[in-house]
């Protein structure tokens, strides 16, 4: 049986929060996953409620959420040292960063694409052009270490290849469907409703 531990600091809603809850339900589905270990953002920070189960395990990080440099510092090496701690077998990052280490293997899914385009970048202020520079270098040290890395097109997975020098048998691109938010984690920041599991 597998503990998978997943990275999703920083998914409060939007996209990456759907996302989040899709993976969720799927690993939770999973027969060959006994354990999940879920570092996330605060309950209070996020537009969402995680899926019961008896194998989900919420682990917040208040401090990562709150702090930029903290959160590179979690992706770097805090990360890995909280794995090896719970014991994971193997970690998945939802959110573009981070590697495991301690012979750990992680896989690393990829949604930003802004760091990619020169066009974009240079429309950027010099604080957002600096901090995406950063994310990039990040992310390559994290898809270069990565049993498997992830990402949404066939354009990303061309700009991943070309960027990072990946081997492409390494990459597998999932093609994802917009979806929207629960309506009840939304009245419950506009109404204060009570807190339900999402079915």
């Amino acid at each position: 049986m597998i503990h998978l531990a997943i990275d999703a600091v920083g998914a409060r809603y939007g996209g990456s929060a759907t996302e989040r809850l899709d993976i969720l339900h799927t690993v939770i589905d999973d027969p060959r996953i006994d354990k999940v270990t879920l570092f996330c953002s605060p309950p209070e920070k996020r537009l969402f409620d995680l899926p019961c189960s008896t194998k989900l395990i919420e682990a917040p990080q208040k401090l990562i959420d709150k702090y930029y440099v903290l959160r590179l510092l979690w992706y770097e090496y805090l990360l890995g040292m909280e794995c090896k701690k719970i014991g994971a077998d193997i970690l998945l990052i939802a959110s573009n960063f981070g590697k495991a280490d301690f012979n750990l293997p992680h896989v690393t899914y990829v949604q930003q694409s802004l760091p990619f385009s020169q066009e974009a970048m240079n429309t950027l202020p010099t604080k957002d052009r600096f901090i995406n520079r950063v994310r990039r270098t990040v992310m390559r040290r994290s898809c270069r270490k990565a049993s498997r890395v992830i990402c949404q097109s066939s354009t990303m997975q061309n700009w991943l290849t070309e960027a990072f020098q990946l081997d492409p048998a390494r990459l597998t691109t999932i093609y994802t469907v917009p979806k929207s938010l629960p309506i009840e984690p939304l009245a419950k920041v506009f109404f204060g409703g009570l807190s339900t599991c999402n079915k």
